[in-house]
């Protein structure tokens, strides 16, 4: 169950960050976007490392 559950939200994390380097091509349009999903990957990945 713990490492289900560390795949989940660690890919999700990866997604998001992902996503991140897609928006640098034009950052001054995507800036607010980009703070958004630096957020959700953080916590995605905070939800991957911390224990139940």
């Amino acid at each position: 169950m713990v490492e289900t559950r560390f795949t989940v939200y660690h890919r999700r994390a990866m997604q998001l960050a992902g996503a991140m380097k897609l928006c640098q091509d034009d950052l001054s349009a995507y800036a607010s976007a980009e703070a958004l999903l630096a957020v959700h990957s953080a916590i995605s990945y905070s939800d991957a490392v911390t224990p139940y």
